[in-house]
């Protein structure tokens, strides 16, 4: 997960924090070893990358936990247009991903819908998205995003996405298709109820926000020791 606290001259969204000490005593959180990138072969490909994960580790809690919650219930209060997307359709599986997370969370939701999926996404850090199988003209199946709430885009509109297959949600990533793109429908067609799995990426990016819609229109760090590279943990899990 990437760091609330920036230390960066250049903020361009209303929900940068800033450090709650002075800056000679900043320090960022260790990351976990095994989220790091990896080293694979010489030439880089793009790689699903997934391990399986016990139920009680699904969705984790770290010392950023309060203030990524904090920022959610902001953005929900504010803009929550930009961070929670619904299809025509999608209540039902909004429902079950949201009776899934409280379930595992020990909470009980009194919302329904699309309004419990936005309640169940207080009880983690995690953003939630969720794939519906819809059938296309042609009678073949995709999985669709269909519902979601979204607090940590990283530089991509959540409504720019919604209603959209995995192939089309990824078109700005170079070479996901050529790469992964079949093995990737092919991989979540095969997910299983019981057996999540586990994944990370990361990108190498000029601010630490965890909430970034935009791309700047311009360089914001003058020099590479400004940089950071974002780092995610995602998990996969079949309804």
């Amino acid at each position: 997960m990437a760091s609330n606290h920036v230390l960066h001259r250049h903020p361009f969204t209303p929900f940068d924090e800033t450090p709650p000490v002075e800056a000679a005593a900043f320090s960022a959180m260790p990351i976990p070893e095994q989220i790091l990138p990896q080293l694979v072969g010489e030439n880089f490909r793009h790689r699903l990358g997934t391990f399986p994960v016990e139920i009680a580790n699904w969705l984790l809690r770290d010392a950023e936990f309060d203030l990524t919650v904090q920022l959610k219930k902001k953005l929900l209060a504010t803009r929550r247009n930009e961070v929670v997307g619904l299809q025509p359709g999608g209540d039902e599986v909004a429902q079950e991903a949201a009776q899934l997370v409280s379930a595992w969370a020990g909470v009980e939701l009194a919302s329904r819908g699309i309004d419990a999926l936005v309640e169940a996404s207080l009880l983690v850090a995690d953003d939630l998205a969720v794939l519906q199988p819809v059938k296309s003209h042609d009678g073949s199946e995709q999985l669709l995003l269909n519902a979601a709430v979204v607090c940590c885009p990283s530089r991509w509109m959540l409504s720019e996405k919604m209603g959209h297959n995995m192939l089309a949600i990824h078109e700005p990533v170079a070479k996901y298709a050529d790469h992964v793109g079949a093995a990737v429908d092919t991989y979540f067609q095969r997910l299983t109820v019981e057996k999540p799995v586990w994944r990370s990426n990361w990108i190498i990016q000029d601010h630490p926000a965890l909430f970034q819609p935009q791309i700047p229109s311009g360089p914001l760090v003058k020099t590479p020791d400004e940089l950071w590279i974002r780092m995610e943990r995602q998990t996969l899990r079949r309804l």
